[in-house]
């Protein structure tokens, strides 16, 4: 059996044991659907799944796959989570599963992806998780966002494209002030090549308040020097490392005290 058919079999069993009704899971994975769907999970999540969209790959990665978990990675109850890249919720929905007293803050500018992260915490009357329509960046002032077509999860600014908006943009480091975060227990960043120039413009006090770093990286334009330097920060900072690639260009980086 190949690898990539194991996976796909390891997924399936996994919406199976995960979700109520597995069928609509099943069904918008083989493209018999062309409606949205809210999947239900057994312990009570609804999750709005947009049709025609990469939505269904974003929730697999994170609810099927465990991208977001690793032994060391745990949230726990009473956690400060910082979501950078918030799409429409997936982790978030995620991480509120384990995280119920403590704090969810999601930052997430595509006004469409947005306005689908808000209806899902409103759909799950998640009080602990802010939303907030403005980019993370290197500095706090409006920035230009390239629009994907094809996926709405790769929205970024370092692609090159026809489509663009403009987003009010803050700092990592604005948020733990402005937020008045004593620890960050858990950093998550999917933010399409942007998590350098926001570990760039994070001076390392800022580290210090943090306990567990997830990111997908993007190796931009197939150079990796930018990745190097920010694991070898991340180590100069006490952080031990994992890196987990999954393509010559992308890959999954853990980092935890």
């Amino acid at each position: 059996m190949s690898a990539s058919l194991t996976v796909k079999i390891g997924v399936l069993r996994n919406a199976i044991k995960l979700l109520k009704n597995w069928h609509l899971y099943v069904a918008m994975y083989f493209r018999f659907l062309r409606d949205d769907v809210v999947l239900e999970t057994r312990n009570g999540f609804r999750i709005k799944i947009r049709a025609k969209s990469t939505d269904l790959m974003a929730f697999t990665n994170v609810w099927l796959l465990h991208e977001y978990y690793k032994p060391g990675f745990e949230i726990n109850d009473n956690d400060t989570i910082i979501d950078i890249g918030a799409h429409a919720g997936y982790f978030a929905l995620y991480a509120a599963q384990f995280c119920r007293t403590g704090r969810i803050l999601c930052f997430e500018p595509v006004k469409g992806n947005f306005d689908l992260l808000v209806e899902n915490m409103h759909n799950n009357r998640l009080t602990n998780v802010t939303c907030h329509n403005i980019a993370v960046s290197n500095q706090n002032k409006p920035i230009r966002i390239y629009l994907d077509e094809t996926d709405q999860a790769a929205h970024g600014v370092h692609r090159i494209g026809k489509t663009h908006i403009e987003s009010d943009a803050t700092t990592l480091s604005e948020i733990v002030d402005t937020n008045n975060i004593k620890q960050v227990h858990f950093l998550k960043l999917d933010c399409e090549g942007s998590e350098y120039d926001i570990f760039q413009a994070t001076p390392d006090r800022y580290f210090e308040k943090i306990k567990k770093i997830c990111l997908e990286y993007h190796a931009l334009k197939s150079d990796h020097s930018l990745l190097e330097q920010l694991k070898n920060r991340l180590s100069s900072l006490n952080f031990q490392i994992v890196d987990n690639p999954t393509t010559d260009n992308l890959g999954m980086l853990y980092a935890s005290k």
